[in-house]
C-alpha cells in the first residue's frame, strides 16, 4: 500500500518523472492536452514518418509528416520537417523526442496547412518553401526559399529536386541518400485501403491499388517537356523506398514504381 504523507494529497509521496524536452509548458490553472501520444513510425536510422488522420468531406486521404534526424552540417542532430501535420500536445513531444526542429519544408503550394502553429513556437527554425510560396504566404516569415538544389545545407545528405512544368503546384521531391528513401507530397499516391467514399474517388482519379499520379496532378501539367526532364533527373537518384504524402509508404521497388506511374509521360 502507498503511505501518503498529507491524506488530502495523495501525490504528496509519489516522486514526478522529469520533463520531456521540448515538452510545452503548461502554467498550473490551465488545461492540458490529454489526448493520445502519437508514434512516429521509424522507418530507417534517422527518418520518422507520421500520418495525420485527414478527413475532407469523410475521404480518408491523409496528410503524412516525414522527419529526419540531419547526421552532418550545421544542423547536424536536428529535426529536417517535411510537410508537417498539426502542431498539437502530442505531435509536438514526439518530434521534440527524436531531437529539436531546425528546419521546415513546405513542399508544394498544396501543402499550406497547419503552418502558423511551428512559426509561432520555433521561432529559431528555418523555413524553407518551394518557388512562389512565399509569395503567396507573406504573413508567414520564410527564411529559405526552394530555388537552387546546389546551395542547400542539407544537400550532402538530402538531396532535391523541383518538378517542372507545374507552375501551379511547384512540387519539390527530396532523397534522403543514407536510407534511400524518396520522399513525395502529390507527385504520387499509393491508396489501398479506405472507405467506400476514398475507394470510390481515388478510382475515380485513377489512383487506387497501386502507385500512381493522379488525374488531379496531370491535369495541372503545364508543359510536358519539362516535367519529363525533371522526372528522369529523378530517376537517376538510388532510391528503394518511397514515403508518399498520401496513401501507403512504398517500401521497396520504389524506382520501379516511379517509372510505372510516369509511362504515360517516358514514353
Amino acid at each position: 500500500m502507498w503511505r501518503y504523507q498529507e491524506m488530502d494529497k495523495p501525490w504528496a509521496s509519489c516522486a514526478m518523472p522529469p520533463p520531456i524536452p521540448g515538452a510545452p509548458f503548461v502554467p498550473p490553472g490551465e488545461a492540458i492536452d490529454y489526448r493520445p501520444m502519437i508514434a512516429l513510425n521509424q522507418l530507417a536510422d534517422n527518418l520518422w514518418e507520421y500520418s495525420h488522420p485527414y478527413r475532407p468531406l469523410g475521404f480518408e486521404i491523409g496528410h503524412r509528416m516525414t522527419a529526419v534526424r540531419l547526421s552532418t552540417g550545421p544542423d547536424a542532430g536536428g529535426l529536417w520537417v517535411h510537410s508537417p501535420t498539426p502542431l498539437d500536445g502530442p505531435t509536438r513531444i514526439a518530434l521534440a523526442a527524436q531531437g529539436s526542429i531546425h528546419w521546415v519544408v513546405v513542399p508544394s503550394h498544396f501543402h499550406d496547412m497547419y503552418l502558423d502553429g511551428y512559426f509561432a513556437s520555433y521561432p529559431a527554425t528555418k523555413f524553407a518553401g518551394v518557388a512562389g510560396f512565399a509569395e503567396r504566404h507573406p504573413e508567414l516569415a520564410f527564411t529559405h526559399a526552394l530555388d537552387d538544389p546546389d546551395t542547400c545545407p542539407w544537400s550532402d545528405e538530402i538531396l532535391w529536386q523541383p518538378l517542372a512544368g507545374m507552375p501551379n503546384v511547384n512540387e519539390a521531391v527530396f532523397l534522403h541518400r543514407p536510407s534511400r528513401t524518396l520522399i513525395v507530397a502529390d507527385m504520387v499516391f499509393n491508396f489501398r485501403a479506405g472507405n467506400l467514399r476514398t475507394r470510390a474517388m481515388m478510382r475515380l482519379n485513377g489512383a487506387w491499388g497501386d502507385v500512381a499520379a493522379s488525374r488531379f496532378f496531370k491535369s495541372r501539367v503545364a508543359d510536358r517537356a519539362a516535367l519529363r526532364s525533371s522526372v528522369k533527373r529523378v530517376l537517376e537518384w538510388d532510391f528503394d523506398r518511397i514515403v508518399v504524402g498520401h496513401g501507403d509508404v512504398v517500401p521497396s521497388a520504389g524506382r520501379q514504381a516511379i517509372e510505372g506511374a510516369f509511362r504515360w509521360l517516358l514514353h
